[in-house]
């Protein structure tokens, strides 16, 4: 029986998160650019790759398409685990951010084609144990609370950017899902 080195099992991929843009011309995915976790966008037709983020730091652990063909990325700040969203166009430039404010934390929650530049994100900017649900314009970074968070775990939308189930735990260690 041959042994995987443990260093090998968990060890970062060379890339993640491969992703089709919307157009089906692009892809991104995540890879190490100086050792460090940066987005890179391929054309399919051309062949040309390029990074369009350039962290020096952390490195970028998740990011998407947006309908309009930009892409979103989340990063912290030194390891506080504070995500904050950022907007930047597939041919790189200076990133967007789109969720400012210390101490809080960003979780992309879902796009739409019905809304290609808006992007929901749950935000726990009004209380920090709760994600409250933010509809967020990723062109002008305006955002707009659809839903304030009662206590929910998770917060399920549809492709009109609606909340439509929640789910939270029970004191006895159980759940209960709510359904809009």
């Amino acid at each position: 029986m041959t042994q995987i080195p443990l260093e090998e099992l968990f060890a970062d991929p060379a890339l993640s998160q491969v992703q089709l843009s919307p157009d089906g011309t692009r892809l991104t995915y995540i890879a190490p650019l100086e050792g460090v976790k940066n987005v890179f966008v391929r054309d399919l037709k051309t062949g040309e790759t390029r990074p369009v983020t350039k962290d020096t730091g952390r490195g970028i652990l998740y990011h998407g398409w947006l309908y309009n063909g930009d892409l979103v990325y989340v990063q912290d700040k030194d390891g506080d685990e504070n995500w904050r969203l950022y907007r930047v166009s597939p041919e790189g430039g200076e990133p967007l951010l789109l969720t400012p404010g210390e101490g809080v934390q960003a979780r992309p929650t879902r796009v739409s084609p019905e809304y290609p530049d808006e992007i929901l994100v749950a935000l726990n900017d009004r209380d920090p144990r709760f994600h409250d649900l933010y509809r967020v314009n990723a062109r002008t970074g305006e955002r707009t609370r659809v839903l304030e968070n009662p206590g929910f775990v998770q917060i399920l939308a549809d492709e009109r950017l609606r909340p439509r189930a929640a789910y939270r735990q029970t004191e006895e260690g159980g759940g209960e899902l709510l359904v809009y």
